[in-house]
């Protein structure tokens, strides 16, 4: 929420993972306010065989528009 307006945004990324669970990232947001690219890092923890990865992600703001961050978290199963 924004001055009381819902600022929704599309993200697509696309990035590696390290071996130790680091992971980085790059891609296209779209928004309202333009088109910008995103940058995100985080973890990927695992426990047995649950992976539950943590990502941080950053848009810079472009002519004065305020920049966004975003903390995504999530999990999945491996076989």
């Amino acid at each position: 929420m924004e001055q009381g307006k819902f600022l929704h945004s599309v993200s697509s990324l696309i990035g590696v993972r390290a071996g130790s669970g680091f992971e980085f990232a790059v891609g296209p947001n779209l928004s309202v306010g333009g088109v910008g690219m995103v940058f995100s890092i985080g973890q990927n923890f695992t426990s047995g065989n649950l992976n539950l990865p943590m990502n941080l992600a950053f848009v810079p703001g472009r002519d004065g528009s305020g920049s966004r961050i975003s903390l995504m978290v999530g999990f999945n199963m491996s076989k």
